[in-house]
């Protein structure tokens, strides 16, 4: 049993399949036997044995080659096997499902709640990934919200966005973050997405008058429905 990577280029040597005769001076022949998406990504030298790539590799297409190697002297041939492990080498960046998040929440949600779940994915074998948050629009948005790496039952990974701070709708009704994927392959590969937090207004304002005292004057003989003054009230929450 031995391994490649499937970036080792065409050509590279695998292994040595020595076998021996009793009968002196006898002239041996290898060979690779089976189906040919087996034996055609390998090339076995039918003088010494030497096996060696033959077609570019592909972890991904297929990681595992089981080989017949059969010699034979012209009258008699025996078998053996070899087993091809194909390692897989960080070809692919980690890809999130979506290009944009886009989520909405109220202003009085608790600090510590988890608001939205992002998920990326990677064809690579190891797909262990890391998720930070890499920018924002307003450096506010920063310290309002943090991600964590996680692994849901089926062993893949997400990012889950939690807030870290209250917020304040009338102070910003919406928060962009610029989120990164990154693998531990090496070299490491990342991809980053868009997530849109919304804030919605809680009716956590009351009304207020404009002024706390309103004077007003009017004839007694004034006809019934005459107006006498306006009063304005303002409030700071949405509608």
């Amino acid at each position: 049993r031995v391994s490649v990577a499937e970036n080792d280029p065409v050509g590279t040597f695998v292994q040595i399949m020595s076998a021996a005769d009793q009968d002196e001076g006898e002239k041996l022949w290898y060979s690779l036997q089976g189906d040919s998406d087996e034996s055609d990504k390998f090339r076995i030298n039918p003088e010494n044995g030497n096996i060696v790539v033959a077609q570019t590799l592909d972890w991904e297409t297929k990681n595992f080659y089981n080989l017949t190697v059969q010699v034979t002297d012209g009258v008699h041939q025996v078998q053996t096997w070899i087993a091809i492990d194909v390692i897989d080498i960080n070809d692919h960046r980690p890809v999130f499902t979506e290009a944009s998040y886009v989520v909405n929440i109220l202003e009085n949600t608790a600090k510590g709640t988890d608001i939205i779940t992002v998920v990326a994915t990677d064809e690579d074998e190891d797909k262990r990934l890391f998720y930070t948050i890499h920018s924002s629009t307003d450096p506010i948005s920063w310290k309002k919200f943090k991600i964590n790496s996680e692994t849901d039952p089926n062993g893949a990974w997400k990012g889950v966005i939690t807030t870290t701070d209250v917020l304040n709708r009338e102070a910003m009704s919406q928060h962009q973050l610029t989120i990164m994927v990154r693998d531990q392959g090496t070299p490491s590969k990342r991809s980053l997405a868009r997530v849109i937090i919304n804030v919605d207004d809680n009716n956590d304002h009351a009304p207020v008058f404009l002024s706390p005292v309103y004077t007003g004057r009017v004839f007694e003989t004034s006809a019934l429905g005459t107006a006498i003054l306006s009063v304005q009230a303002m409030d700071r929450d949405t509608g």
